[in-house]
């Protein structure tokens, strides 16, 4: 079940209608989105890291990860053996806190 607060950011992503306005929520969500979406249960960047591995060698490269956000999946990727991933997002606030990672 989602939290008040991320159901609140979510739905405010999804209902803008600008990238500008979308990269405004995701910004300032940046601090707590990881803290927020495991809470919520999010487990989208193992079930994509799965899908990729099953069809990419590890230590394929170069990869990109698009609508990377604060680097959960680049996390995964790294330590699984993909050694060369960029990030990409329209939110540099996400871009900020996926480069503290050192996983980019």
């Amino acid at each position: 079940m989602m939290d008040g607060k991320h159901n609140s950011a979510l739905g405010a992503a999804y209902a803008a209608t600008r990238p500008d306005e979308v990269a405004a929520i995701y910004d300032s969500w940046s601090e707590t989105y990881d803290a927020d979406m495991s809470a919520a249960g999010y487990r989208h960047p193992t079930i994509c890291l799965a899908l990729l591995a099953r069809h990419l060698p590890r230590g394929a490269t170069p990869l990109l990860d698009a609508g990377a956000g604060t680097g959960l999946i680049g996390e995964w990727l790294a330590i699984t053996g993909y050694p060369q991933v960029e990030a990409l997002d329209i939110s540099q606030g996400m871009l900020d806190r996926a480069a503290a990672k050192g996983v980019y």
